[in-house]
């Protein structure tokens, strides 16, 4: 009987935890979004993902967030999964000049702060009774 190498194993066991992952296994990414009074809170909650496997863009008033597997075990691998993607698009009211992004365990903090008011463009027209 043939002896199997270790780097065959764990080339194995990588793709049976990607294809799960990839299935919506034990990598299932929730988010939650949380509403302040002088900004917006976006929870990613996504076990066992690599803080470093998240990617964070704004292009012209979209949000993008991502996940990618690693480059280190991308090596492994002949082929690159997401395992994460979703969009938003901003309203004119959050500064994107401000949004930060923090990293709590398997926790990632998006926050959108709310432009002064000083900045904003927004007035409240009322309504007349014309009759």
């Amino acid at each position: 009987m043939k002896s199997v190498n270790k780097n065959q194993m764990k080339q194995l066991a990588h793709q049976f935890n990607l294809m799960n992952t990839v299935g919506g296994g034990v990598s299932k990414t929730s988010v939650e979004v949380l509403d302040f009074e002088d900004k917006t809170e976006l929870k990613i909650f996504a076990p066992g993902v690599n803080p470093e496997a998240f990617k964070i863009f704004i292009n012209n008033n979209q949000l993008m967030v991502f996940s990618v597997i690693s480059e280190n075990e991308a090596s492994i691998q002949s082929f690159i999964a997401p395992l994460f993607s979703r969009s938003w698009v901003l309203p004119p009211y959050i500064d994107d000049e401000q949004i930060e992004a923090l990293q709590d365990g398997n926790i990632l903090k998006i926050v959108l702060p709310f432009k002064n008011a000083s900045k904003q463009n927004i007035r409240k027209i009322d309504i007349r009774n014309n009759f």
